[in-house]
């Protein structure tokens, strides 16, 4: 082995420890609590409000998308078509191209759509708790929150934020079930 080959090998074996003590520390925290807690510290306007929502969604999962990233890249990478392409000479950027990342896009985008449906809902329970958005903005969260106050004489106003937004996360969830059906290259060839 070269120098410069233990040298990436020690790089790689840094970054997978990395990743992977960042995800652990993720975990450690629920989302919903991370949230609300990005909000305390921010102690921001209601105008930044929802940007300290939006990143408090979204920060905590890029250690799970990478992960993903991670595992499927290791799996495909040992697969025969790949070793014939690295045998052949392949470039290694042709080599990601055409054989590793076409592998990586339908776990991605499963994943993208179960992170949007889960995003959609910690928004909606934060902004119910009203650690979320502000009040006047219109988030279904915050329209059942408001809509308590009638449980008695009208339910249908929690009822209708609710039944849409179960609606719409299982849309969410089905479309990605759908395109990982059309884009798996493995499912497809089975179709």
């Amino acid at each position: 082995m070269s120098d410069s080959s233990v040298l990436e090998t020690r790089r790689g074996a840094v970054a997978i420890i990395t990743l992977n003590k960042a995800s652990e520390t993720r975990n450690a925290f629920d989302l919903e609590m991370r949230a609300a807690m990005s909000r305390a510290i921010f102690n921001t306007r209601d105008d930044d409000s929802v940007k300290v929502v939006i990143i408090a969604i979204a920060i905590p999962e890029i250690p799970r998308v990478t992960r993903l990233v991670r595992a499927v890249v290791l799996s495909v990478r040992d697969l025969p078509f790949v070793e014939a392409a690295r045998s052949n000479g392949t470039r290694v950027a042709k080599l990601l191209r055409r054989h590793i990342l076409p592998s990586t896009v339908a776990p991605l985008i499963v994943q993208a759509t179960y992170i949007c449906a889960h995003a959609i809902l910690t928004e909606a329970g934060l902004s119910f708790l009203g650690a979320g958005t502000p009040p006047e903005f219109p988030t279904w969260g915050n329209m059942i929150a408001s809509s308590r106050l009638y449980l008695q004489i009208a339910p249908w106003t929690i009822f209708a934020p609710g039944i849409c937004l179960a609606l719409v996360v299982l849309a969410v969830n089905l479309l990605g079930d759908g395109l990982r059906d059309r884009l798996d290259p493995r499912i497809s060839r089975r179709m």
